[in-house]
């Protein structure tokens, strides 16, 4: 969001010219932030931005945190400058960030993707960034995310849509593309390990999980 806001890619492209021109970027404070899904991940993210100074509104079904300020997707959409999908995946919410959803969001908007690829159609982002309705584009997440890896390791983009539409992303300069790697530092593998240890303990002295599956 951050690197989005003030045009890092675009900073580190022009760096070796050491030109500014166009690179005025856009603080954080006092933007418009919409958390699309505030469950644990969601939720974490709006306790992350507000010391930031954004003003912070969630949608969910479900509305389980006291520190948010919830409102009807409609009147998010038309209030934010940036959207995050924090969202879980159901058969109700695929393509829930369609092309014709997002149109409805104010123009320049930053849309950022942390949740499944399946939220929100590439060719239907691709669309939005080609036309500058998307001020910005981020995404950890991809549709069909198996088979486009494989496609992008082994070089085989050209007989993959989606691979194309990815390539197609990545000539955009406002647009950030990571594989999957947002949940990947030293501590979170930490804590993974130390939560899976204390199952083990837990299961070899109780006989059951603590958290059923």
């Amino acid at each position: 969001m951050l690197s989005l806001l003030r045009r890092l890619p675009q900073q580190i492209q022009q760096f070796r010219h050491f030109q500014r021109d166009g690179l005025t970027g856009l603080e954080a404070l006092g933007r418009n932030l919409l958390v699309v899904g505030v469950g644990r991940i969601g939720g974490e993210t709006v306790r992350m931005a507000q010391p930031l100074g954004l003003n912070v509104r969630g949608v969910d079904i479900v509305q389980r945190h006291d520190f948010v300020h919830y409102v009807q997707p409609e009147d998010g959409l038309a209030w934010a400058d940036i959207i995050i999908c924090a969202m879980n995946l159901t058969d109700q919410n695929v393509h829930y960030f369609s092309y014709d959803l997002l149109k409805k969001a104010r123009p320049g908007v930053i849309f950022i993707n942390i949740a499944r690829g399946e939220h929100a159609p590439l060719y239907d982002l691709l669309r939005l960034v080609q036309e500058g309705h998307l001020g910005g584009l981020a995404l950890d997440v991809f549709e069909d995310e198996p088979l486009l890896a494989t496609a992008l390791r082994t070089d085989q983009a050209r007989v993959s849509e989606k691979a194309r539409i990815v390539l197609d992303l990545l000539t955009y300069p406002q647009v950030i593309l990571t594989p999957h790697n947002a949940f990947n530092t030293t501590e979170a593998l930490q804590r993974k390990v130390q939560f899976s240890l204390d199952e083990i303990f837990y299961f070899l002295e109780h006989h059951q999980f603590r958290h059923q599956v």
